[in-house]
């Protein structure tokens, strides 16, 4: 199973157990009832032609066919008839700094609007494989909100580049480098690892370079 069908089954089963648990009762202070769409759930499942999609304080208590799960009492209620709702999309390798060729750096408001323009079109989460600035950073730590409109972020810090190609046999790796080498020496492809990491920074790290599909590196 992948991650993103991991965690949409785990969302799902989650919705399964709250339905049990949610049954007419009373809504919470912040419950809406999305009311009437075609809802497919990624999970395999037979698609919900007229379904019902309740969330407490941002989070989904309850799914089902309209016929079953009734909107609790006090909860807003938002027609979304002929409409189709999805699990959101998850894009794996994904950038949002300084991404408009301006070269002009980045700053919260431009990378905001870029997760916004992403979940416009359905994309709710970016994970960036490096190159992010701050802003980024602090974003992702702004993000655990049932209010949030945008998609959220994941980052993996800066790029590491070398002005020249003898500059990384004299760069020592950190322990973060370490960790991180010693997980792609399993999966990546020789030409890969030789890009990615110097033999001098494979050796610091006591990582043997026959583990790497007998690459050279």
């Amino acid at each position: 199973m992948t991650i993103g069908g991991r965690r949409v089954w785990e969302s799902w089963a989650l919705a399964g157990f709250c339905l049990g648990l949610l049954h007419a009762g009373t809504a919470t202070a912040d419950t809406k009832a999305f009311v009437g769409a075609r809802i497919f759930d990624g999970s395999g499942k037979a698609v919900i032609e007229k379904g019902t999609i309740v969330v407490q304080d941002g989070k989904i208590a309850a799914i089902g066919p309209s016929s079953k799960v009734k909107p609790p009492k006090g909860a807003q209620t938002i027609d979304v008839s002929s409409k189709t709702i999805t699990p959101g999309l998850i894009n794996a390798h994904g950038h949002v700094s300084d991404v408009e060729g301006k070269r002009t750096g980045a700053s919260e408001e431009s990378i905001a609007r870029q997760l916004s323009l992403f979940a416009r079109y359905g994309v709710t989460t970016v994970f960036s494989l490096g190159g992010e600035e701050e802003p980024a950073f602090k974003l992702r730590d702004a993000q655990a909100t049932p209010s949030l409109n945008r998609a959220r972020i994941f980052v993996a810090g800066p790029v590491i580049v070398a002005k020249t190609p003898e500059a990384p046999s004299s760069m020592r790796p950190t322990s973060a480098v370490c960790a991180f080498l010693s997980t792609i020496s399993i999966w990546t492809t020789p030409r890969t690892c030789c890009a990615q990491a110097p033999i001098s920074w494979r050796t610091a790290c006591g990582i043997s370079p026959s583990t790497t599909n007998s690459s050279p590196c």
